[in-house]
């Protein structure tokens, strides 16, 4: 399932990504600069966190089935590395869109770029936890990596909303 495939259900179940304003019609922004510029301050933090959470399980469900469908074709690393790089290509353009509202080609680049910085760390975070599980249980099943790596990426979760709210969407 695409990114584009995705979208369309999480509109359905967060709304659009952009609240309304005086006009009363979402993403309609009546020439008004202050409107067309959303940041960390357009939604307040516990609805910012919740629709963080509903991007983050379809971004972890989606690194889930790449890594179990990459691991034996390209080997542990590897698979983490790929899996690792697409769901943080997901997550950053849909918390973009429905964490953040965010929306057009604006500043688009720059988010991506900073989002890719965040995952450098999240990938040191969980490949490093992958290699210290091999050294550890080097027999390790897949049940037993997955919940190494989810407990990974999930301290990494913390950091990353933290740097996409004041570093990458900052007003």
């Amino acid at each position: 399932m695409t990114a584009t495939a995705i979208a369309p259900r999480i509109d359905a179940a967060l709304g659009d990504g952009v609240a309304d304003h005086h006009c009363g019609v979402a993403d309609h922004h009546c020439g008004d600069p202050a409107v067309a510029v959303a940041g960390p301050q357009r939604r307040a933090l516990p609805t910012q966190l919740v629709r963080f959470l509903a991007v983050g399980g379809v971004c972890t469900a989606t690194f889930t089935m790449l890594y179990l469908a990459l691991d034996q074709p390209l080997g542990k690393t590897l698979a983490n590395t790929v899996a690792l790089v697409v769901a943080a290509v997901l997550n950053t353009a849909l918390n973009r869109r429905h964490t953040f509202g965010r929306s057009g080609r604006e500043d688009a680049w720059r988010h991506h770029s900073q989002g890719l910085v965040i995952l450098a760390a999240n990938w040191v975070l969980s490949t490093g936890s992958l290699t210290g599980l091999r050294v550890l249980l080097p027999m390790a099943t897949h049940v037993t990596e997955l919940v190494v790596l989810t407990a990974a990426n999930l301290g990494g979760t913390v950091l990353r909303f933290t740097l996409l709210r004041w570093w990458v969407f900052r007003a």
